[in-house]
Order: C-alpha cells, then structure tokens, then sequence
C-alpha cells in the first residue's frame, strides 16, 4: 500500500516509474514476419488492442510494485490453466494488463532439471471489475507476459512471490527527502 500511496500521490515516484517505458515505447514498435500484408494486420490488431499502452502500463507497474504482466486471451482451444498450442492458436482475443498483487504464484516449476525451476507454472489471478466483479482464475505461465522489476537475489524473490524488486522501494528515502526539501523551502 505504502508504495501505491507513493505512485499515485507523488509526481517525481510516478515519474521514476513512467519514465524509462514511455521513452522506450514513444515511437511504438514495429512487427516483421517477412510478409509485409501479414505485419500490416498483425500492427493493426495490435493498435486495435492498444498492446503498446498496455505494455507501457504493465512495465510502469513492474518498476512501482516489483511485477507487472499481460495476461494473453488466447483461443487456442484450451483452457488458461493449460500451456499454450501456437499449433492451434486462432486468435489472440484480449490483452490483460495487471501489477504483481493481481497476478499470484499458484504452482511452480520444481524439476531441479528444468531451465525454469523455481519459476512460476501456473498463476491465480486476481482481479475485481466494476460493479463488484471479480476474477479469481488459473492462468499457464505460456499465456502471460512478465515485466519484472529490479533483479534481486533469490531469498528475496521468494519473499517476493516469485516478482523483481520495486524501484520505489529502493528510492523511497531519496523521495522522501527530496519532498521534504520541497516544503522547507516552500514555509521559507
């Protein structure tokens, strides 16, 4: 909460946070399969989806609260908790951007063997909508896409539920001072 508090209500720690993902994405992207009709498409539903919004707001999120992501709406004939089958992708129907309290470890990837032990395999979204609406549903690791925030060590990652560490965090006495400056000088 102390850090939600800091990025709504402080100018300079929403900056901190918005600044390296509107820089990044302040031209868009382009998309380039080698088929100039098919990137045409693709850049339009991705425009259609706002994805470069999306993406800067889940990057923002990352850098605030240690963890953003878009969660893929994939039709591809399987349920969320399922990996992914690019075979049988249809369409991409909906782009979900969430902050690391929205998007929960539920099980991990424990084959010591595996290049993705100690990972997340599949996550507990949690979400609520207007009107009181809420979504408590499994998503597989194969339909989200992370932006983590800062590396952090291993212990610390577990303490964080599997997400990077928070920019804000790590600036919050740098902030703090530079605020209280701003009202000494403001009561001089």
């Amino acid at each position: 909460q102390v850090l939600s508090d800091l990025y709504h209500g402080d100018a300079y720690a929403a900056k901190v946070c918005e600044a390296h993902p509107e820089h990044a994405l302040r031209r868009g992207f382009t998309v380039s399969t080698g088929d100039k009709a098919v990137d045409k498409v693709l850049l339009a539903s991705c425009e259609d989806m706002a994805l470069a919004r999306r993406a800067s707001e889940a990057w923002t999120w990352a850098r605030a609260f240690g963890g953003g992501a878009l969660v893929l709406g994939c039709d591809d004939g399987r349920k969320a908790h399922e990996p992914l089958d690019l075979s049988t992708l249809r369409a991409l129907r909906f782009v979900t951007t969430v902050d690391s309290s929205e998007l929960v470890p539920d099980t991990w990837e424990t084959d010591a063997l595996s290049p993705r032990f100690g990972e997340p395999r599949i996550y507990r979204l949690q979400r609520s909508g207007g009107g009181g609406g809420m979504d408590t549903s499994a998503v597989h690791h194969t339909r989200v896409v992370r932006f983590d925030g800062l590396p952090t060590t291993r212990p610390e990652r577990q303490r964080l539920n599997g997400w990077g560490a928070s920019v804000l965090a790590r600036t919050y006495d740098i902030l703090q001072q530079w605020n209280g400056g701003h009202v000494a000088v403001n009561d001089l």
